[in-house]
Parts: structure tokens; sequence; C-alpha cells
């Protein structure tokens, strides 16, 4: 199949990462691969094979990238066309109307944002759910009840040695906008103070950018000064998480970073903005499976709240190390990208 893979942005985020890894097994599976973008590191991580263009996409430009859209579909001979938020679902459920291609959308974030357009839920064939829970909210659409379908993220599977020595580290792995600024600032001022007294050797590593990586590289320098060591320590973007990822402790994280985190065999917390949750063990396992490994109706963190779980986490290492090898079997059964691709391209066939 000729299939066109079209995101807004291109950098550090869930759905970028799934476009990528999903636009890569889609090659592997034998498909003629297309993606339109926005500029961003994630264009390093495409096979050679998939070919990929620039779009810097803008919401009052929408006629005209419709029109690019509906050129590079006739041009390329696109059969079906995944679309990944807002904007580029807009424009894709447009132009493959025009051109009568099929389009799939992935909803990554909220039915109400991805999919406000009424225009977007007509046209479009097919939308798929990362996770359940989004989906049953889709009853607010009624126009799309026959249409929806889950499909969960999928990620690649890594080999776990539970005699590998891991470093003691916490890992926080987000884009660093204003809401996870403000986790990351209570973790470093109020948790990690009163941590450190019974845990000397923990350390604490954030991975990402964004707007407020400035303020969280400040909080980082600050605690270092006041503890008068490298306790916090900021990575910025890296291309590669799984090798910092399989030789930490534990994720702090949710959706696509706590599946990643998981198919390393390492340990995580299910925790963002709004919601604080608990470990991921085999016993909630199915709960959070069917939440895209959201603590749903929970409430906000709280940091005395953080301070209590991940005392017990550190004093339960060993217990927790073995409940997440048997829930990577569960991740690998459940999430492994070449099932999940699989999926997705079966829906593609049909949509055809």
């Amino acid at each position: 199949m000729r299939v066109l893979q079209i995101v807004k942005y291109f950098d550090f985020g869930g759905a970028e990462n799934y476009v990528s890894e999903l636009s890569n097994t889609l090659d592997i599976l034998g498909n003629n691969v297309f993606v339109i973008a926005g500029s961003g590191r994630q264009t390093k991580q495409l096979n050679k094979s998939v070919k990929y263009t620039r779009l810097k996409m803008y919401d009052i430009l929408f006629p005209i990238h419709i029109i690019q859209l509906i050129y590079y579909i006739t041009q390329h001979k696109i059969q079906v066309i995944h679309a990944h938020q807002r904007f580029p679902i807009f424009i894709a459920a447009i132009a493959g109307r025009i051109t009568n291609i099929p389009v799939v959308a992935t909803v990554h974030g909220r039915s109400r944002y991805d999919l406000r357009s009424k225009l977007a839920r007509n046209y479009i064939s097919k939308i798929i759910y990362v996770s359940q829970s989004i989906k049953n909210t889709s009853v607010i659409f009624p126009e799309i009840q026959h249409k929806i379908i889950f499909i969960p993220n999928g990620t690649f599977i890594k080999p776990i040695n539970l005699e590998n020595k891991i470093k003691p580290q916490i890992c926080y792995i987000s884009r660093l906008d204003q809401s996870h600024f403000n986790v990351i600032h209570a973790m470093i001022n109020e948790v990690l103070p009163k941590l450190i007294l019974n845990f000397p050797d923990i350390s604490f590593n954030i991975i990402g950018e964004g707007k407020f990586l400035q303020p969280v590289i400040e909080d980082s320098i600050r605690i270092n000064i006041r503890l008068n060591k490298e306790i916090c320590i900021v990575s910025g973007y890296q291309s590669n998480i799984s090798d910092i990822v399989q030789n930490s402790l534990l994720v702090m994280g949710v959706g696509r970073v706590a599946i990643e985190a998981l198919a390393c065999g390492t340990s995580v917390l299910s925790v963002n903005d709004k919601r604080q949750g608990t470990f991921i063990i085999t016993e909630n396992y199915a709960f959070y499976k069917e939440n895209n490994f959201v603590a749903v109706e929970q409430n906000a963190p709280d940091p005395e709240k953080l301070f209590s779980l991940l005392t017990n986490f550190l004093n339960n290492i060993s217990y927790y190390r073995k409940e997440t090898a048997c829930v990577q079997n569960l991740i690998d059964h459940d999430f492994n990208i070449m099932k999940t691709t699989a999926e997705i391209q079966e829906l593609y066939k049909k949509c055809i």
C-alpha cells in the first residue's frame, strides 16, 4: 500500500514518536510510506526508505494546505491517509473527500479538540483511539460511533536482565510545558530534599524540552547547590531514551512514555500534570492498559503523596523489579509494535 502519514509537529512528543515508529514499522512490513510533517528531530529516526516532506502548517493557510495535500496525494498515488493532531486531521479529511481517498485519524488527546471540526468527523473513514477511556468519551459525537476502533500504542520490546546493575535514578520524561513544569518544580523543591535524607544516592533525571526548559534548568541548579551534590540532572532532548530508561530504577509518566519504559523492563509510576496514580504492577495492569496508563478519575499530583509513594518504592525495589518483569511480558503481548501495526494495516485495507 501507498500510505501517507501527516502530523503537524515532528519533534518530541507522544504523537510524533507514534508516527515515527508506525511509519518505520509499516515500511518494514513492505508498504510505501510517505510522511508530511513540520521540521523536527524525528526526521532522523525515519527509515531511509520512508519518504519525508517538510510542511510547516498554519491554521490561517488551511485552503493552501488543502490544495498542497491534494496535489501530493495525486502526484504520489496515495491510497490511504493517516492523520494525527487536530489541524492535520481537518485538512486531510477535506483533501481525502475531494480526492476520494480514505482518511484514518488517530486521537492522541481529547476528542473535543482533535475532532472538533464537524467536516472532519463526517469525512473521516475510521478513527483510532489509543485510550479506551477517551474512546468512551467520544459519545459526545454520535455521528462517529460507527467509525471508532481501539488500537493501543505500539512499541519495541527490549530484553530485560534482572541481574543488570541499574543507576539509582528516577526519570521524568515529557514535553516541558507549563503543566509539566509544575509537577517537576514540586518534585525538585518539595519531594527530593526529603527523599535524599533516607536515600542519599538517588538522582532525578528530566528528559525532554520545551518552553519551560530554562526554568527547569534553573530549578535544577538551585537544588544541586542547596544540597551540595548533583541530585538533579536535566538531559534535555534525547533521540534514543531506551538505554537511559533501561538503566534507571523508575520512570514517571503516562501514555507512550509509560509503555516504552515498561517495554524496557523499567518500573513506572503513572503520573502527569493532571492525574497521580500508582506503580504499574500485574494487579492493576488491566486498568492502566485500558486507560493508556493514565490514572483516570484520580487527583492532580500531591507532593506529600508522591514522597510517600517513592519512599515505598525505594524500600521495596526487588518486589517492583520482579513485578515489572511480569508486566513486560503483558506489554509484549498487548503492545508489541509489529502486532499493533498489523492491526492498523488491516484497517487501511478495509478502508481502501
